[in-house]
């Protein structure tokens, strides 16, 4: 293999076509999706099976994959959208606004009604105006209180808003494969002292009865989370280097093989949590879905992209969001059936496992096509209405 343009763009020409259909990163989005969903229906089920509980905590690091996923979407959307926006950068900041503000603004409105502003895990003092509008203006994940408070698992949603700011930047600096290991290299170094550093000073001025918090925030915070989505501009990278002999077997022999090292690397270093000292845990599970990506890149299998995960995939964003409070419901209904309660936990996974996987797809379709596409829309109408106001300005002048 090698580089298309050694100083150019690593994407281009040579992106294969089947890579630009983009099914296999759909697929990723699905598999993330519901590996998120999987861990805390467990977490909501007591005293299962070990090995149940081993397998679901993997859905921890769904948040991880869709941060990879992202960050490769992202850098290719920007490559095609470059030829024909007039102002790229601005054009993917609005684009990204509303494909995200409006479905989280939304959740903020249904889980304050749900949850109200008493005391929770992650905000032990309960929740103020403030954390309510750092919330809605994405910059909750810059404090303890308010990084994961007001909506469940919002944290990753700062985290990806936060960084889209900083895409425009890299797209333009990112030129090749060297400059994207050089990324992810700076990307980690710079996270684990930032990390570190913050951990110490929190611990020096937060009060002993809130510093449990902390190990949590600085684990959840965008400079802990940037090595995956550099990780993801690795795997564009590596997607533009033109593969001058190899024909369709060849990818598949070496898909599959990567496929099978990506699950090896995941399983060994999770199975084996001494081993997490190599890496930070969310960087290993990175480098284990980037090898995971990359096979599935060149050998989509059926297993992993089908209809089913791609739908998922599609729709990853509201059921994201929707499962949590689905996940509530299932519980307090599942909690009046007294048959269900004497049932062995197994049993209590299956139908809490069942039923809120029902219900979120429900829920998820109604607010894809409800909220989501009504909001890309809405982005699209904005871009084209200022693209139209800047042609008019310009031939005024």
């Amino acid at each position: 293999m090698v580089i298309a343009e050694a100083d150019g763009r690593a994407c281009g020409a040579a992106m294969p076509d089947e890579i630009r259909h983009l099914d296999f990163i759909d697929a990723l989005r699905g598999i993330a999706a519901a590996a998120v969903a999987l861990i805390h229906i467990s977490q909501a089920v007591e005293q299962l099976p070990a090995w149940i509980q081993r397998f679901a905590a993997y859905g921890q690091y769904g948040v991880q994959l869709f941060f990879l996923a992202s960050a490769l979407t992202l850098f290719l959307s920007l490559e095609q959208r470059s030829k024909k926006d007039r102002r790229p950068a601005v054009a993917f900041l609005i684009r990204r606004f509303f494909r995200i503000a409006p479905l989280f603004w939304a959740a903020i409105l249904v889980y304050t009604a749900i949850h109200g502003l008493a005391p929770r895990y992650w905000s032990p003092q309960g929740i103020s105006g403030w954390q309510i509008a750092a919330t809605a203006g994405f910059m909750h994940g810059w404090t303890p209180a308010s990084i994961d408070s007001v909506v469940p698992g919002g944290w990753s949603i700062a985290v990806e808003m936060n960084f889209y700011l900083l895409v425009p930047l890299l797209y333009r600096w990112i030129k090749n494969l060297r400059h994207a290991v050089m990324c992810f290299l700076i990307t980690l170094v710079t996270g684990v002292v930032a990390s570190l550093v913050v951990g110490r000073l929190l611990y020096g001025c937060m009060p002993p009865e809130r510093q449990y918090l902390i190990g949590g925030f600085t684990y959840f915070w965008l400079p802990a989370q940037l090595p995956v989505f550099a990780l993801g501009i690795v795997l564009y990278a590596v997607l533009g280097v033109r593969r001058q002999e190899a024909g369709p077997a060849e990818d598949r022999k070496w898909g599959a093989l990567l496929l099978l090292l990506g699950g090896y690397v995941f399983t060994a270093f999770f199975w084996r949590s001494n081993l997490h000292i190599l890496l930070p845990q969310q960087v290993m599970a990175g480098v284990s879905f980037f090898l995971l990506a990359w096979g599935l890149s060149l050998y989509p299998t059926a297993l992993l992209v089908n209809p089913v995960t791609l739908y998922l995939g599609r729709i990853s964003y509201s059921v994201y969001l929707c499962h949590f409070a689905v996940l509530d419901g299932t519980v307090w209904l599942l909690g009046r059936v007294p048959a269900l309660s004497a049932a062995s936990p197994a049993t209590r996974f299956a139908a809490v496992l069942t039923l809120t996987g029902l219900g979120t797809l429900l829920i998820a379709t109604l607010t894809y096509h409800g909220i989501e596409v009504p909001g890309r829309k809405l982005g699209k109408w904005v871009i084209r209405r200022w693209i139209e106001r800047e042609r008019v300005g310009g031939a005024a002048g």
